[in-house]
């Protein structure tokens, strides 16, 4: 259990690493069945991954970074509005001032956000130089884990009894393949979602429209509701 505890954050970076070598299958084995090598296939399916990420936060993530930080700035007189309403609208008496000191929503940790956030991408990478580290290694692994999958399963297998290895790597592939499917359709309906919706909102005159277009696509895919 000490060790469980120890190696907690590590073990859930090799699970993101896992998902993310997993949403890349698909692609990889489409590469592969025409002839490319596996570390080829990796190498152009995650390239390819890593440079659209990196695409989309070159054009939106500052403007996605300026919204955020509009929105955290106006937190304590959104939260007042929205208290107003309320005791407006159902008779209650809410204390704005009590809610947002439970909510720790004080001007110096907003004025912490804020200052954050303002320098983009490389204010938060700076200011949380532990997410850095996180991301290379969700890469690294996920890198190795795509290109050396089909090599670290047949070592596993050897492992097993004569009679079950086969069983073993059928049940693994299919797996793969299914998950990786499905992990890639989620990330495409939570794009397509997210791409929509901000359309719609900005349209429409919503306020921080990019965050919470993306919040709603996220959302609406990998969280249960």
């Amino acid at each position: 259990l000490w060790l469980f505890s120890m190696l907690s954050h590590f073990l859930f970076l090799l699970v993101l690493a896992w998902l993310f070598a997993t949403a890349l299958e698909p692609g990889i084995r489409w590469f592969v069945q025409r002839g490319r090598s596996r570390g080829v296939s990796t190498a152009i399916v995650g390239g390819g991954a890593v440079l659209l990420a990196l695409g989309l936060a070159v054009v939106f993530g500052q403007l996605f970074f300026n919204q955020v930080t509009d929105f955290v700035t106006g937190l304590p007189d959104l939260t007042t509005s929205v208290i107003d309403w309320v005791n407006h609208r159902f008779m209650t008496n809410l204390d704005p001032t009590t809610i947002a000191s439970k909510l720790h929503l004080d001007p110096s940790q907003i004025a912490t956000w804020a200052s954050s956030l303002s320098g983009g991408v490389l204010g938060v990478v700076g200011s949380l130089s532990s997410v850095l580290f996180d991301l290379v290694t969700v890469l690294v692994f996920g890198f190795y884990f795509a290109g050396a999958g089909p090599k670290l399963l047949h070592t596993l297998a050897s492992w097993m009894p004569p009679r079950v290895q086969q069983v073993f790597i059928t049940m693994t592939e299919i797996t793969m393949a299914k998950t990786g499917g499905y992990v890639l359709s989620k990330i495409v309906l939570a794009a397509a979602s997210a791409f929509f919706h901000g359309i719609f909102f900005a349209a429409i005159g919503v306020p921080y429209w990019l965050p919470f277009a993306l919040f709603a696509g996220i959302t609406a895919q990998f969280v249960p509701i």
